[in-house]
């Protein structure tokens, strides 16, 4: 469908996702505003094109008003009240935003469909360009090109990295259809192999995870994405359990606390969160309680070295799944369990080209790998990014419309 008029908004949607690869590189909090802009621009298509209620189909809109009502109530109990309002309001606006540039996206044909394609791959181009000048600056200098760090330069493009790395899928996406599937297997693997020799063990496992994914649904069919859907839901429902079959800090600490402090500092995390959730675990302890739960600044001061002054918790858990389940307890795990059931079981039911399920189903397997290795679950910009992750994928989808029409039955 063409715009009927005022195409300029298209042009500054367009501009919106050129920028999105490089400002995601060299200043990450930049995607927010980009992705608010991206959300204005859309909301003006779907109103000049009579889209606006089909931006929000039922089972989505259900789940995010249910987690925005579950999140205000839980300031009631929250350890920070106002903060727990606040940002789950934020977050409220922020899901209403993804859904409209999802909405709007996924509906693209013709000449649309392409000049966002062809803005994401430059896009995409100019921030590996990015972060290649970057890597060779640090590993040059021994400082960072932007930002400050603590010790490691490359420290301050990891989450670069990890936007490149989920954003690398609707690329592949966009390259298939353009170029065909060997096109798409060389930019897969190439820039697979240029991660490989980056520190950051999350956009690894992340890319990984992605990759096996992806694989899986060639080799399997779309049943793959089916199970991988259900299989993940189960382990979000079961995340504290599991976490009990762990060995505990101390003993990962004796093993391997000098090779891999930054990994073993997790595990004591992880297992003091696991052990704060049994102690609320319907309802957990409040919206972003995680910086105020009991005990979470105490410092772990283990050997003479020092590696070890560091707090318990510093801000939140780095793990969406155990974050989800401290501060909203069952009631919030079994929303998140729905959410991930329903996007692996669309991308099954999309009727799109096999190749194109399986790097759906990639993104969202690699989003939830990073997510289970780092950041904080309410991060804006990591948040944000996964709409916008999942918008590019339909956007560089030939049944991106088809799609959207099925979710929303």
């Amino acid at each position: 469908m063409t715009l009927p008029r005022n195409p300029r908004v298209f042009d500054v949607l367009t501009g919106t996702v050129f920028l999105i690869p490089p400002v995601g590189v060299a200043a990450t909090m930049g995607v927010v505003p980009l992705f608010l802009v991206a959300g204005l621009c859309a909301l003006r298509i779907a109103v000049l094109r009579g889209q606006v209620k089909a931006c929000f189909p039922m089972v989505l809109t259900a789940l995010v008003v249910a987690f925005t009502a579950y999140g205000c109530l839980s300031a009631v109990w929250a350890l920070d009240p106002f903060r727990a309002l606040s940002l789950t309001a934020k977050l409220g606006f922020l899901s209403l935003c993804g859904m409209v540039v999802i909405g709007v996206l996924a509906r693209l044909e013709g000449d649309e469909r392409r000049r966002i394609e062809r803005a994401l791959l430059a896009g995409f181009l100019f921030a590996a360009l990015l972060m290649a000048v970057a890597v060779i600056y640090a590993t040059i200098t021994d400082d960072s090109l932007w930002s400050n760090h603590s010790g490691d330069p490359l420290t301050t493009i990891s989450k670069g990295e990890t936007i490149l790395g989920l954003l690398l899928w609707p690329v592949a996406a966009a390259l298939w259809r353009e170029s065909g599937t060997h096109a798409a297997a060389a930019c897969i693997a190439m820039a697979i192999g240029g991660f490989f020799f980056l520190p950051h063990v999350a956009v690894l496992a992340s890319l990984a995870a992605g990759a096996a994914a992806c694989f899986a649904v060639m080799l399997f069919k779309r049943r793959a994405a089916v199970i991988m859907g259900l299989a993940f839901s189960a382990l979000i429902l079961l995340a504290p359990l599991l976490m009990r079959a762990v060995p505990s800090g101390d003993v990962m600490f004796e093993k391997v606390g000098s090779v891999y402090p930054s990994a073993v500092h997790r595990i004591y995390m992880w297992h003091f969160v696991t052990d704060r959730i049994a102690e609320r675990p319907i309802l957990g302890w409040g919206m972003d309680s995680s910086r105020r739960i009991p005990g979470a600044h105490e410092k772990l001061r283990k050997d003479p070295l020092g590696l070890w002054k560091q707090e318990i918790l510093p801000l939140h858990p780095h793990n969406v799944v155990l974050q989800t389940w401290l501060e909203l307890g069952l009631v919030g795990a079994a929303l998140m369990a729905v959410l991930v059931a329903l996007v692996f079981v669309q991308c099954a039911r999309s009727g799109t080209p096999l190749f194109e399920t399986a790097l759906c189903s990639a993104v969202a397997t690699g989003y939830l790998a990073a997510g289970s290795l780092s950041y904080g679950a309410w991060q804006n910009w990591w948040f944000s990014f996964g709409w916008i992750a999942a918008a590019l994928v339909l956007a560089v989808s030939l049944e991106g419309k088809s799609r959207m029409a099925n979710g929303g039955d």
